[in-house]
């Protein structure tokens, strides 16, 4: 139906992002990336097109891309925090884990419920070793936020998978 909506209508932008979307579900990168390029192309100006482009690029290997995308989307003016979330696992991708790191803690800072954010906070400060050097409990924002907000399936699925990743059964009983 998508494709047949962007044969119809080759303007409708709405078209080429499902477009996008349902290619990056079926697993076609390529094709997926094409879609949203021609989203950027036909509406330069709306951020939403950059972010997904940006987030399949990522998803591609196409850091340094993904990290142009991503940043065209936040001067747009998208200051989501799924679009910062996504600016600082591309950040952490290229090597620039201070700044990705100082990303994450004020994203955590300013969005304490925003499970993803508490998530890649705490993947960061767990995979950089960054606990070592200061102390810090990679689980601690993310297992405050959990004990904090307990309706909030997202974030509790979150902590117990990071928990059980990390290989902390028991903390995962509590």
């Amino acid at each position: 139906a998508l494709e047949r909506a962007v044969q119809l209508d080759p303007s409708a932008t709405a078209a080429w992002h499902g477009l996008a979307n349902a290619l990056r579900a079926a697993g076609d990168l390529d094709a997926a990336q094409a879609a949203a390029r021609r989203v950027v192309a036909l509406a330069p100006t709306r951020s939403a097109g950059w972010f997904n482009l940006g987030t399949l690029l990522r998803e591609a290997g196409r850091v340094e891309e993904a990290l142009q995308a991503l940043q065209r989307a936040q001067a747009l003016g998208d200051a989501s925090p799924e679009l910062r979330d996504a600016l600082h696992g591309v950040l952490h991708d290229l090597g620039r884990v201070e700044e990705a790191l100082r990303g994450a803690r004020r994203l955590v800072a300013e969005q304490p419920t925003f499970a993803p954010g508490q998530q890649t906070l705490a993947s960061l400060l767990w995979e950089n070793g960054d606990t070592a050097a200061t102390g810090e409990d990679p689980f601690a924002a993310l297992r405050a936020a959990a004990r904090a907000h307990p309706a909030q399936r997202d974030l509790q699925a979150r902590y117990l998978a990071m928990l059980l990743a990390a290989r902390q059964p028991a903390a995962a009983l509590e």
